[in-house]
């Protein structure tokens, strides 16, 4: 490994992205940036869109070009390398643009999930709660 539990912060849209990098190898080519996963695996989407996001800060952050991702899931070892890094990038970039317009709009639309309304403080106020 080049890096282990890299720190990176850039900014997007005028907020600031934060985060901690598992492992960045040196590649021929580029970089790989590792995402170390210890519970079981999630949805293909959601997984990439979060390690696409991650890889967009520490590649803007640390100057990571080319830049390829990979995902291992510990219990497993199960080893997932993302394809299509710049439309995964592009994706996350728009979706990180629109949660900052959001922010600044104050624009907070209720997203009723089962399990996350059973958590939520304000689950008794809220008519959209599950």
């Amino acid at each position: 490994p080049h890096h282990t539990e890299q720190e990176f912060k850039t900014t997007i849209d005028g907020f600031t992205l934060h985060g901690v990098i598992d492992r960045i190898d040196r590649t021929e080519g580029g970089w790989l940036i590792i995402d170390y996963k210890s519970g079981r695996p999630v949805a293909r989407t959601r997984r990439d869109l979060q390690v696409a996001l991650y890889g967009l800060g520490a590649a803007a952050a640390l100057d990571l070009k080319p830049l390829e991702l990979e995902v291992i899931y510990l219990a497993t070892g199960v080893k997932v390398q993302l394809e299509g890094v710049g439309a995964l990038q592009a994706q996350a970039m728009k979706i990180a643009s629109d949660a900052a317009a959001g922010i600044r709009s104050r624009r907070f639309e209720p997203q009723p999930e089962r399990r996350k309304c059973r958590l939520c403080s304000y689950r008794l106020a809220c008519a959209d709660a599950l």
